[in-house]
């Protein structure tokens, strides 16, 4: 099994590219984990669907795509993220990086929302979707086909 490697463009001390490593450290330990048998104990893509929006309350065509989501995922788990959630996300599990995610400035929002991303992946994993997704049919044979690859799913 081959496992992503990430390059570096700049400063190999980056805390992104830090996080980012990490990360493939976190799912190469993550996908060691079986039973006797051989069997995974966990699954390498736990069943948790991210969303973000600005508050809880979405706009009319946004409710109705995640309502779509939350009916082909019904037996997921899903967290829909707040500005105001990701922000104490940040500052309660990567206080390192609060800085950096603050200097975003407010008029670059989507700037932190992406930053946050890889950040909830690192720390819960996951599949994020943008709240212009509709789910038509779930996604668990697509995660399954990846896990006994040992590949991460980046885009799909």
């Amino acid at each position: 099994c081959s496992w992503p490697t990430f390059t570096t463009i700049g400063d190999s001390t980056n805390e992104h590219v830090q996080v980012l490593h990490q990360f493939a450290h976190a799912f190469r330990r993550l996908q060691d984990h079986r039973d006797l048998k051989g069997k995974r104990l966990l699954p390498a893509f736990p069943r948790l669907l991210h969303q973000t929006w600005k508050t809880e309350s979405l706009p009319d065509n946004f409710a109705y795509w995640r309502k779509s989501c939350l009916q082909v995922h019904q037996s997921w788990e899903h967290k829909l993220w707040t500005d105001s959630d990701i922000r104490d996300f940040v500052a309660g599990y990567y206080p390192s990086l609060l800085k950096a995610f603050d200097e975003y400035p407010d008029t670059q929002q989507i700037k932190r929302i992406d930053f946050a991303r890889y950040l909830w992946m690192h720390r819960f994993g996951g599949v994020y979707a943008d709240l212009d997704f509709e789910c038509i049919q779930p996604l668990d044979g697509v995660l399954e086909d990846n896990e006994l690859s040992g590949d991460i799913l980046l885009g799909w």
